[in-house]
């Protein structure tokens, strides 16, 4: 999921529901990620920081399905 060179608006890559995955946002020129577990707190946090110039992008991770 990233921002299209347009706007700042996301494109998607999946149809499925969004409380299923778990988002890894990667900061540019770092091997530092921070992991969300709701979309819309990850969206607001790249809306807050976007401006600064240090986000790459942000990976998708399916949720596990059972027990760990």
């Amino acid at each position: 999921m990233t921002p299209t060179q347009k706007s700042d608006w996301f494109t998607s890559t999946s149809k499925e529901p969004y409380d299923r995955h778990h988002y890894e946002l990667h900061i540019k020129n770092s091997k530092q990620t921070v992991v969300f577990d709701d979309y819309e707190q990850m969206r607001t946090t790249w809306s807050q920081t976007y401006h600064t110039n240090k986000l790459s992008h942000v990976t998708i991770i399916n949720k596990t399905k059972g027990f760990k």
